[in-house]
């Protein structure tokens, strides 16, 4: 009695293994991310990141849902800062060349910047407001250690 397996059942078998490879593979991605949850915001809102990533729980979490909640007001910041970054190339290429054009333009690309990173820095204070006095302090410890990194 002949106990091989036929040269088609053998394929099939590395087959499924492969397959319950990847699935077990994608299950495990699909629960990293809904145990991780998903990532943090692009640091679109120009804030000192590691003043705002250092934030105690909840208020990095409430930080980061206002940021996602103004997404949608970004849009016109890129369309501004994009305008900015043209003004610049423009002063730069232009001839005759003049330094105090290319001045202008970036402080206008500055003062569009600044803007920006105000917003960012009166969410983070907003949410330092609601804070314990041991919790700001433990946000200093924090804040302190991440700089010695």
């Amino acid at each position: 009695m002949n106990t091989d397996t036929p040269k088609s059942r053998r394929w099939i078998k590395w087959i499924l293994i492969v397959s319950l490879g990847l699935n077990v593979t994608v299950l495990g991605l699909a629960l990293g991310l809904l145990l991780k949850g998903p990532p943090p915001p692009k640091r679109s809102l120009s804030i000192s990141w590691s003043n705002a990533e250092t934030l105690p729980e909840p208020y990095r979490e409430n930080l980061t849902t206002q940021i996602r909640e103004l997404k949608p007001d970004w849009e016109t910041f890129r369309e501004t800062m994009s305008e900015r970054r043209q003004a610049v190339a423009d002063a730069l290429i232009a001839e005759p060349f003049e330094i105090e054009a290319v001045r202008a333009a970036f402080a206008a690309d500055r003062s569009v910047r600044d803007e920006l990173q105000n917003q960012g820095t009166e969410l983070l204070l907003d949410q330092i407001t609601l804070m314990t006095a041991d919790e700001r302090t433990a946000y200093a410890e924090n804040l302190l250690s991440a700089r010695r990194k």
